[in-house]
């Protein structure tokens, strides 16, 4: 095909404090013909929709009037793409022109890579991202394995470390997220279900079940602020705003491993926690625990798409 192979979705919500930096990258790829743009706003109320507007001189932009969340929107800009490859890339997220070639490139020799994902660079230090990245999916059992004291169970993750060889792995962040755009029509995209979080691994699964294959590309760099749209007074976890993260967890768990599965994950989780603070307390480390993750939804899915 004529022009470019790739196009970049971003959905925003109030994301104008981390907006024009991300504008700035993304016009480079179109201009360097590197990629089509597609920008889908969730209604924001600070100054994001302004900044589309300025932006559709060389921008696809598509302003809502309500918080879709994530999943829902990146679909409303799946419809709007027409290249072979779509990236999903986060409002606080900024990936360069030889890094985009890099993952292009990546999926035109792997013929059985379903999507792909870059090494994630904190935004403000420039260390390699922690939680966001790329691993194992969780399961009900990992996730209450990790918390008896003494298991060798750690938490799934995997860094893509920069300049790494690209390697197999179960699901990459949704920050990032290249993926053929024959495939994510075929899996009918992401689940609208998942408000945020989640929605990638789900994604990624379901890719790997129709006999395709998740990769990490280290060759491929992407800095990424996280968390910049959440508001100031948000309970987070791991970086994650609770009352998004422990419903879809809790979906996800019940979509793919059954209810008694997750509702006994989530209250191991709570007792096992609550064991933990317990035994901090008696040797004078009390953490909390227990206490941050009350702060977030307990047995609750997200409400249901109609």
């Amino acid at each position: 095909m004529n022009g470019p192979l790739l196009t970049t979705v971003t959905v925003t919500y109030n994301s104008g404090g981390t907006l024009s930096d991300a504008l700035s990258h993304l016009r480079r790829l179109y201009e360097e013909d590197m990629a089509r743009v597609v920008l889908v706003d969730n209604g924001s109320a600070d100054g994001t929709p302004s900044l589309l507007r300025s932006a559709s001189e060389w921008a696809c932009v598509v302003l809502g009037n309500e918080n879709i969340g994530f999943a829902r929107g990146c679909n409303r800009g799946l419809s709007e793409v027409s290249t072979p490859y779509t990236l999903f890339l986060n409002p606080d997220a900024a990936l360069g022109v030889e890094a985009a070639r890099t993952l292009v490139a990546f999926m035109e020799r792997t013929p059985r890579a379903g999507a792909c994902g870059p090494a994630i660079l904190q935004g403000h230090s420039g260390d390699p991202e922690p939680y966001q990245t790329a691993g194992r999916r969780p399961t009900p059992w990992s996730t209450v394995r990790r918390l008896i004291p003494g298991s060798a169970v750690g938490s799934g993750l995997q860094v893509i470390l920069p300049g790494a060889p690209p390697f197999r792995c179960e699901w990459v962040c949704g920050a990032g997220y290249l993926i053929r755009t024959a495939l994510a029509r075929e899996l009918g995209g992401f689940d609208p279900r998942f408000f945020l979080y989640f929605d990638e691994i789900d994604l990624s699964l379901r890719a790997e079940r129709a006999g395709w294959e998740i990769w990490a590309v280290g060759e491929a760099l992407m800095t990424h602020v996280g968390a910049a749209s959440a508001p100031r007074n948000e309970s987070l976890s791991a970086g994650c705003i609770s009352r998004f993260f422990y419903p879809s967890r809790m979906y996800y768990f019940t979509k793919h491993h059954g209810i008694v599965a997750a509702v006994c994950a989530e209250l191991g989780e709570i007792v096992l926690l609550g064991v933990s603070d317990i035994i901090g307390l008696a040797r004078k480390r009390y953490c909390g625990k227990l206490r941050e993750r009350l702060k977030g939804p307990v047995l609750r899915m997200p409400q249901r798409v109609c």
